[in-house]
């Protein structure tokens, strides 16, 4: 090579025909200093396995102290508006304390997945997989790859950390055969494991986005008036087995292949059960022993909030409310409009309205003033209800509506649904009736397509329809064809706008009929188009394009457009508006307290004291106006170009997935399916155009380059191998020089903890955020799931060019050159980039050492450090002085309750890019350092247990996407593996195995892209869209319009919280991009 005897003189190689030396232990030999301070001493790892534990220990001995005692760490257990409960833990001895382990082993698949979700599920089996993919690897390399290593002696009288790594092996040396043969090994396992997850997992989403589930007495009840709907009331099954429903679901799947299965081979029927994703065995047996035994153990919530229903040999009698009652109500937005509630008799009970308390009505009168001052009851509000409370009825046995007692209001243990954010089961489904009459719940998003970039929304369009003709539209477009017609004549002078077929469009009489040929409807439109009909037709009020369209395409099936506008402006208003609530809600509390009336400055610090209550009602009232003129501008001016397509089949929605509408331009009008659901849209990505998110996305390219390039991981893994290279230049003696107990533990806490540590916390507190501002900003993920993958994306492009290679080649600069060797050994491989291969092979071994200390901080102190801190609340509780000492001690206002206790959602971006950053490390040292798979099983057994914990008994989901996330998960492992067979390779190639190194490579590369074609083609191809076949086998049904309204542009601001449009939740992220 042309560039060997540069290279040579660098690298002092120790022998012939090689760049560089196999390891820098080489370069120590001859200087004393150096050899006791060598970067690969391995009491840099010892120390770093001691600190690591100590802290880990302590962090599980903390959580199995404080879990008892503190709510934060079992919030599902104890918040009332849960759904579905974990099972209860005991309270009295070593149960207390160790109780929690039994669910978290124990739990099925199936009550995570009906609990939690698909992308719960997916979570856990990721790191299942990890787990499963790893273990054979680490036996596999500890007792032969390690055993060759150490035999090997390369290094004479070595005792570092090089000894146990494929840098102690001889050049030319036979044993790589056994590592050569070792990595098909590993990359056929790893397919086989992929192969079968991936597989169990297309089978349950099908089933899973097929819907099914019981059904959403939610929208029945809550959403009833919204909606202009009926309370619906049926038959139905006994709900207990409703409720093992998701555990039939997941059998069904296994019991189809159940004949081919037993033909199979053992090791086949093995590998299914290994990678199963159904669990346990339903509970269809244990519902059967339970009607058997106790029959009223089974009236359950559903049946009291379903009222009118049936049992079978059971009896029912009326009673008061439950553990098991789900408390809910029905807004009546008629009483909103007339100023006050709407009660249903003097009992108490309200038939289809609710009480005063829970009204729609601002208070508007002295009497309402004083009930606020005296008692701080809630009068409501026309903006929004308060979303920090619940809702106080409960269903009673005919079907209507009761108040709560006082009595029941105080039980814990009774379920309350959120009044703003009810669970997402109720907010993602509709209700339908399948073909055995059976009422059961569906998808909204399987019924629905999203059009963005539409030609027509334009903003000064509907601005100069003018007011009254723009509300029509609006109209048109919730209320369906016929009653945005009738707004329309409605309209004055409406009656010579219509002529043209209805659409608001003037234009000469039409021949009656549909035309006969061809030649006659071209003849029509060349008439509408010289009268100028046409051209009027595109800004018409009350014309919709996607409408028009998709109802000509589909005429049976297609239901409604809904417009999104934008709501950004009534947003901030009622979040301030929101402060000013939660301000008079604690004054109104002080009051209750203490008897007397608060008072502030009239300004921020300074101005004359005024009454607080008075003040802060007075900014509230001056508020409400403004959200309500806004609300109503927003639907008049703020037409943005997309557009929700609702149908009424399945298969109609799956039809028009494929609509190519402008082939020629195909960015425009862009027909995405199937529609995010309600609860995942991200709205802000859905008012740009397609020249914004283009312009968006090239000007966040800088800062996503800077987010991966930036070299923290340089830096950090330079730390652990500074010592030689500090010690020759400085010769500081109480460092470098003092070999008792504190000058190694000093130099073991510089070069074993402190760069890991510091790894870790720019990845834990920065990264997260930079992440998300940047993958918002790009304006482009419709969906917050989409929001949530390319968050993973960029984590995981950071894994790779900061964290792992900027890892590998810092730890090798230190080790090879320093100062101007540095820039010239950089200079030599850009002039001759065939060196690259043997700087790489010299470099792997030599960040092992780094990237091990990393895997023994992420395994032995982060695992439980995440169960001591499992969610913000923990230590915000901390800082609180856990509410046992004045002021925090003592009764506090609900919504001060509410953000004590507020319930996180996983972040799934982050989670699986972190796992992933573990799993690149563990694969690519699988052959080189198999000591770091060792480490690497405990993490993901670990987080395994840590993520089935928070499941089970802490998180809630944000949103549900039908576990979108295993593709991205499954294709970034076979990236890993790429990584592997590139970078093992080049360690072959600096050992002079060229012929295992070609070998390697060929077989490797052409094996793992096959196996990611046939993977992609086969599953992940066939999980994209709903099958035509079982879109034709799903019910019929109607999407509310309104699910598809944002909560700031509802009536009364129904479902609106701070945190609604937010990828996570209550983790103080902002609620809006650059």
């Amino acid at each position: 090579m042309a560039g060997n005897d540069s290279m040579a003189g660098l690298y002092h190689s120790p022998y012939p025909g090689m760049g560089m030396s196999p390891s820098p232990v080489l370069d120590c030999k001859g200087n004393s200093t150096c050899e006791k301070t060598n970067p690969d001493s391995i009491n840099g790892v010892f120390t770093a396995l001691t600190v690591n534990a100590i802290i880990g220990g302590a962090c599980l001995l903390g959580f199995l102290l404080l879990r008892p005692i503190m709510k934060q760490y079992s919030l599902r257990l104890h918040l009332p508006s849960i759904t579905i409960r974990p099972p209860p833990l005991p309270t009295k001895g070593l149960g207390k304390y160790f109780g929690w382990i039994k669910p978290v082993l124990t739990t099925s698949d199936g009550f995570i997945l009906r609990s939690a979700g698909l992308d719960a599920l997916v979570l856990q089996k990721g790191y299942a997989l990890g787990v499963q993919m790893l273990l054979p690897m680490a036996i596999f390399g500890c007792c032969l790859l390690l055993p060759l290593q150490t035999s090997e002696a390369f290094i004479v009288g070595d005792a570092s950390y090089s000894r146990v790594t494929m840098a102690n092996i001889r050049p030319n040396s036979t044993i790589m055969w056994a590592h050569w043969v070792s990595c098909f090994l590993f990359l056929g396992w790893t397919f086989l494991l992929l192969e079968y997850h991936t597989r169990q997992y297309a089978a349950v989403r099908q089933h899973y986005l097929r819907g099914g589930d019981d059904p959403n007495y939610w929208r029945d009840l809550h959403m009833s008036e919204a909606d202009g709907t009926h309370v619906h009331r049926s038959a139905k099954l006994l709900d207990v087995l409703g409720a093992a429903r998701y555990d039939s679901l997941l059998d069904e799947q296994e019991e189809m292949l159940r004949e081919t299965v037993g033909r199979r081979r053992w090791w086949n029927r093995w590998m299914r059960s290994l990678t199963s994703w159904t669990g346990q065995e339903g509970v269809e047996a244990a519902a059967r022993h339970t009607v058997a035994t106790d029959p009223s153990h089974i009236d359950l919530a559903h049946d009291v909030i379903q009222g009118d229903f049936h049992r079978d040999a059971v009896s029912f009698k009326s009673r008061t409310a439950t553990s098991d009652d789900v408390v809910l109500t029905v807004p009546d937005a008629q009483s909103a409009t007339r100023g006050g509630g709407a009660g249903a008799g003097g009992d108490g009970r309200a038939g289809g309205g609710a009480d005063s308390s829970v009204s729609a009505s601002r208070f508007n009168s002295e009497e309402d003033a004083a009930r606020r001052d005296e008692k701080g009851e809630d009068i409501g509000s026309l903006v929004a209800f308060k979303w920090w409370s619940h809702v106080d009825h409960v269903a009673a046995a005919d079907g209507k509506l009761r108040r709560l007692t006082e009595e029941e209001s105080a039980v814990d243990t009774v379920k309350k649904v959120m009044l703003a954010k009810p669970s997402v089961r109720y907010r993602k489904t509709v209700n339908a009736v399948d073909r055995h009459g059976h009422r059961t719940a569906v998808n909204a998003q399987q019924y629905a397509v999203l059009v963005t970039n539409h030609l027509r929304a334009r903003r000064g369009q509907v601005r100069r329809a003018g007011p009254r003709r723009a509300a029509a539209a609006v109209r048109y477009e919730l209320e369906g064809p016929t009653a945005g017609h009738a707004a329309a004549e409605a309209t004055p002078g409406g009656g010579k706008d219509v002529e043209a077929g209805g659409h608001g469009v003037t234009g000469p009489p039409s021949p009656r009929g549909p035309p006969r040929s061809g030649a006659e409807l071209w003849a029509r439109v060349r008439l509408h188009r010289e009268s100028g009909a046409l051209r009027a037709l595109g800004v018409s009020s009350s014309y919709s394009m996607v409408a028009s369209i998709f109802s000509a395409l589909f005429p049976h099936d297609f239901d409604r457009v809904v417009p999104v506008f934008n709501y950004r402006r009534v947003d901030l208003l009622m979040r301030v508006w929101d402060r000013k609530q939660g301000q008079l809600e604690h004054a109104l509390f002080m009051l209750e307290r203490t008897g007397k009336r608060p008072v502030c400055n009239t300004s921020c610090c300074k101005g004359p004291k005024v009454d607080k209550i008075n003040k802060l009602r007075a900014e509230i009232a001056a508020l409400e106006p403004r959200i309500l003129a806004e609300r109503a501008a927003a639907l008049q001016y703020g037409m943005t170009p997309s557009w929700f397509v609702l149908f009424r089949s399945q298969t109609a929605a799956a039809i028009a997935a494929s609509c190519n509408i402008l082939p020629m331009n195909q960015d425009l009008f862009q027909v995405r399916a199937p529609a995010p659901g309600p609860e995942e849209v991200n709205w802000e990505s859905l008012w740009f155009n397609h020249g914004q998110r283009v312009l968006r996305g090239w000007l966040t390219v800088p800062a996503v380059v800077f987010v991966v390039l930036l070299p923290v991981s340089l830096l950090t893994s330079a730390i652990s191998s500074l010592n030689s290279q500090f010690c020759a230049a400085v010769n500081w003696e109480f460092y470098c020089r003092r070999q008792d107990f504190v000058g190694k533990a000093l130099r073991g806490l510089v070069t074993g903890f402190l760069p890991s540590l510091l790894v870790t916390l720019w990845q834990g507190l920065a990264l997260p955020r930079l992440v998300y501002m940047i993958a918002q900003s790009e304006g482009r993920h419709l969906s917050l799931s989409a929001v949530d993958r390319r968050m993973g994306e960029i984590y995981f492009l950071w894994d790779i060019f900061n964290m792992f290679l900027q890892g590998v080649l810092g730890s090798a600069a230190v080790s090879t050159a320093t100062g101007a060797n540095a820039f010239m050994q950089t200079k030599t491989f850009a002039e001759n980039p065939q060196e690259v291969p043997n700087l790489l092979g010299q470099a792997l071994p030599a960040s092992s050492k780094f990237f091990f200390i990393y895997v023994i901080m992420r395994t032995l102190m982060t695992v439980p450090l995440r169960f001591l801190i499992t969610q913000p609340g923990v230590w915000q509780c901390w800082l609180r002085l856990m509410d046992m000492f004045p002021p925090c001690r003592g009764p506090v206002p609900p919504r001060t309750t509410y953000m004590r206790h507020a319930i996180r959602s996983p972040r799934y971006g982050v989670e699986f890019g972190s796992s992933l950053l573990v799993m690149l490390i563990c694969l690519s040292f699988s052959i080189i350092a198999p000591l770091i798979v060792v480490l690497g099983v405990g993490f993901f057994a670990g987080m395994w247990a840590f993520w089935r914990y928070q499941l089970i008994f802490n998180y809630q989901r944000k949103y549900e996407a039908g576990g979108l996330l295993w593709p991205f998960y499954a294709n970034r492992v076979l990236v890993c593996t790429f990584i592997t067979v590139a970078f093992t390779g080049c360690v072959m190639i600096v050992k002079r195995a060229f012929v295992q190194a070609s070998l390697l490579w060929v077989g490797g590369f052409i094996g793992i892209i096959a196996f990611r074609t046939r993977l992609n083609r086969r599953y992940m191809n066939a999980i994209a869209e709903m099958p035509l076949m079982l879109a034709a086998l799903a019910p019929r049904a109607r999407v509310p319009p309104t699910a598809y309204v944002p909560p700031p542009l509802q009536a009364n601001g129904l479902g609106w919280y701070p945190e609604f449009n937010k990828v996570w939740e209550w983790f103080g992220m902002p609620g809006y991009s650059y």
